[in-house]
């Protein structure tokens, strides 16, 4: 039922400036995180590399990523997150890597999840949800989270040197926001705030694009 939305408006904590990367190992630390699985894409972290901070008290563990966001995937990483003990989990990639990375993260326990997006092609970094596929690369679905990405980083240096066809596609899916909102949220008579706040980051996602055309 429309009735019944439950949003989750944003990640706990959001920061997009040059250096954000540089900012990890402090916001780690705030969050009690001694350990973490650092799941990333081979190309992401060539490209990532050159702005990672040095993590002087915090294990990093890079597990390199395999492909899709499949069950096989999800489970391999919550075997490691058990057997490393891990107190949270680091995506680092595209949209596949940030989506597989909020699933592991959930299913082993519930623990902190950060993620550092390499490209503006879609919104897996934002929402609090996976569309989970097959080895072989079919959909076979989606699941929704009760809790939020507990940090996102933006670094706008790999971002902007991310491949160009992603960089429209992230424009599009940006813009498509606002109608698939509309069409949703113009059916409740009385919207609740946070629905309503909603609503408007949408058009914001919306308006702002345009009028750099």
């Amino acid at each position: 039922m429309l009735m019944n939305l439950n949003p989750r408006p944003a990640p706990q904590e959001y920061l997009c400036r040059e250096g954000a990367y540089d900012t990890l190992p402090e916001k780690l630390a705030e969050r009690f995180i001694k350990k973490a699985i650092l799941v990333h894409g081979t190309k992401s972290m060539a490209v990532a590399q050159p702005f990672l901070p040095i993590f002087d008290d915090i294990v990093i563990i890079p597990i390199a990523f395999n492909g899709e966001c499949s069950e096989e995937e999800i489970q391999r990483l919550v075997s490691l997150c058990a057997s490393e003990q891990a107190d949270a989990i680091i995506g680092l990639g595209g949209g596949k890597i940030m989506d597989t990375a909020k699933a592991a993260a959930y299913r082993s326990g519930a623990l902190p999840v950060i993620l550092l997006p390499t490209m503006a092609s879609n919104c897996a970094a934002w929402t609090p949800l996976s569309v989970l596929y097959t080895p072989s690369g079919n959909s076979t679905g989606f699941e929704v989270y009760p809790q939020q990405i507990s940090l996102l980083l933006i670094e706008p240096r790999v971002i902007i040197n991310s491949p160009i066809p992603f960089f429209i596609a992230g424009i599009a899916d940006t813009l498509a926001k606002w109608y698939e909102a509309d069409a949703i949220l113009s059916q409740i008579n009385e919207p609740s705030l946070a629905l309503d706040f909603c609503r408007y980051a949408a058009q914001i996602c919306h308006d702002i694009p345009l009028a750099f055309r």
